[in-house]
Formats: structure tokens, sequence, C-alpha cells
């Protein structure tokens, strides 16, 4: 289990020249705000798909699990904050709604100035970390949160065919995890050859289809175990695990600790 945070987690970072991805797809206890300065990127979340492009955000809620692939010619440049939101306090919890609900948030160019640099404030107090630092970063984030609630636009997103075929059937697989899912009968959906749907989804959302069906069922697991459930039998077959002792070897494999350990100190 990890703990929270009591203050922001900033990082800026410079990423592959060329197509490259995140080791694995993972989730965190943290709310993650990304910020695409130069290149491009394309985040997998839950089972929507995004395209970033400079300037893009993207709010990636609490436990949702994602995976980042950088898709540009060039050098990607982006920020990355982390925060919980007992740090931000329950007065502003409502500024969340909108990321949480949107995810890819685009701001109009005339309004990036006063965004931009509240990233800059927020990047010194986390460097600098002088008196008083962490009610500034706090402040700083209030503020970048309101912002986008003023100022965030309706994301235009730009998927083309393979994309969309690929979310929707990640959708399909998010909504159906407590069935019997297997490749060939997903790709027929699809009209796709086994072979080359797995190829595609892979490719696409930068997860196995094996491997995604998997964390869709631990994710679903978590938030049993997150509402109070402590069965882990009970919560293994809603998941869609046949074999509770498989259920509990994954779930270490993904969460870093057994069911039963997670479900009593949740």
């Amino acid at each position: 289990m990890q703990e929270k945070f009591n203050e922001i987690f900033f990082d800026r970072a410079f990423r592959c020249k060329s197509f490259c991805s995140m080791d694995s797809a993972h989730f965190h206890p943290h709310h993650e705000l990304y910020y695409i300065v130069n290149g491009k990127a394309k985040y997998f979340i839950g089972s929507e798909l995004f395209i970033l492009n400079p300037g893009d955000f993207i709010f990636i809620p609490q436990n949702d699990y994602h995976k980042t692939q950088y898709i540009s010619n060039t050098e990607t440049e982006r920020i990355l904050i982390f925060f919980d939101e007992e740090f931000i306090g329950k007065d502003f919890l409502h500024y969340l709604e909108m990321p949480k609900k949107e995810k890819l948030i685009q701001i109009a160019n005339e309004n990036m100035h006063a965004i931009r640099s509240l990233l800059r404030k927020i990047e010194d107090e986390s460097t600098m970390k002088l008196e008083g630092y962490v009610e500034m970063q706090k402040m700083y984030l209030r503020q970048l949160l309101i912002l986008f609630d003023r100022h965030g636009q309706k994301a235009k997103q730009q998927l083309n065919a393979t994309h969309t075929m690929m979310q929707d059937a990640a959708k399909y697989i998010s909504a159906n995890f407590a069935e019997d899912l297997n490749l060939t009968d997903i790709s027929h959906m699809f009209s796709l050859s086994p072979v080359h749907f797995g190829t595609q989804f892979k490719k696409v959302t930068g997860v196995g289809f094996k491997n995604y069906i998997t964390i869709t069922r631990i994710s679903a697991a978590k938030a049993m175990f997150d509402a109070g459930e402590k069965n882990i039998t009970k919560v293994a077959y809603a998941c869609g695990f046949n074999d509770s002792n498989y259920f509990i070897k994954v779930f270490k494999e993904i969460m870093g600790v057994t069911p039963k350990k997670y479900s009593t100190t949740v």
C-alpha cells in the first residue's frame, strides 16, 4: 500500500526521439496531471484512447490504469504532476469533476500564458523547497484547477478507424470483464482474424489482449475491496477468475500485496 502525498510531486523530463512507450500499464493511488510541451503522445486510460499534441493536458484519476506511448519523431518534453485529493482540500474537490470526466483538457492559446505561469511557479516551489513551499504548491494547484474549469474546452479527438475499433474493443472488455473472454470470439466481433486483432490491439493500446483483460479484472477486484468487500473468493469469481488461487497470485503480482492484506488495510 502506498502512502498519501502531503505535497505535489513534480517532474519535467524529455522522452524518446522515436516511437516508444512506458514499460507497462499501471495505476497508482494519486491523481496524475500530464502536460505535453513538445512532441506527441498516445495515452490509453482504462478503455479510452487519447492522442496528445503540444499544449494538451491529460488528467488520470487515481486508480485508473494507463499506458503512455510516445509517437513523435522528435524528442518529447512533458511535465507530470502527482497529487492527492486531501492535498487540495474538500472545498476545491468540485474543480476535479471536469478533469475526471473529460480527461483530455485543451486550452485556447490566449489563455495559456496564465497556465504556463502557474506550472513554472509549481516547478520552482517543488525544486527550491523554500519555507512554506507546500502551501505555495497548494495555492498554485488550486488556481490551475480553477483555470481548467474556467477555460477548458471540449477536446477534439482525431482517432482513425483502427484506433476507434480497438477502443470499442477495450470498452467491450471493460464492460464484460466477468464473462469468459477470448481472443477468437472478440476478434470475430470486429471482423478481424485473431492474429491481426491481437497485433492491432497491442499496437494501439500498448497493452497485450490477455494482459488487458487481467488488468481490467484486477482493477475491478481492487474497487470491490475498496468498497468494503472482504471475501476473496467472492471477489475472484465476480471479476472473472475461475480459480481463487490464481487470482491471489495475479493480484499480488500487479498490486504488490496479497488480496487479504490489501482488503484489511484499505
